[in-house]
């Protein structure tokens, strides 16, 4: 099964972003607001909660688009489906030998950080932000700042 190689390839970096965002997510517990703006920019939304707490919101929507790879002909007959789950696909036949799947990369996050006292406790994600890519990957973008030193 060599043609299924970059497939196999092409998912396992996907899951660099998912990873990218979970690293955020750890990363900000116990920061404070100011230094989470300077990596991430300012909040879309912010505002304050009756418990003393805030809300900051930054949103990031994804240019509508999609990957197309090259699948070996059993692909193209829905044994690649079944072995990819639910992970929705399109085959199509351009001729022999030229099966191909596409994946819709859209999707949108809203990262939602909730501070305490000028200190980040929590940073969590919401949207259509997980697909190929893995949970959440959508908003690596937003975050991935935040990561480099």
């Amino acid at each position: 099964m060599p043609m299924m190689r970059p497939i196999c390839l092409a998912l396992l970096l996907a899951g660099c972003a998912s990873h990218q965002a979970h690293e955020v997510q750890a990363w900000a517990a116990g920061r404070s607001l100011a230094e989470l703006e300077q990596c991430a920019g300012k909040p879309s939304v912010t505002d304050a909660l009756a418990d003393g707490s805030a809300i900051a919101q930054w949103d990031y929507a994804e240019p509508a688009g999609s990957t197309s790879l090259p699948l070996p002909i059993a692909a193209a007959a829905g044994i690649a489906e079944a072995a990819l789950g639910p992970v929705a696909m399109l085959a199509s036949l351009a001729g022999a030998g030229n099966a191909s799947a596409s994946f819709s990369n859209a999707g949108a996050c809203h990262a939602i950080a909730t501070v305490r006292g000028g200190v980040v406790v929590r940073l969590r994600y919401a949207g259509p932000n997980g697909g190929l890519s893995g949970p959440d990957a959508v908003c690596a973008p937003i975050m991935r700042e935040c990561l480099t030193p």
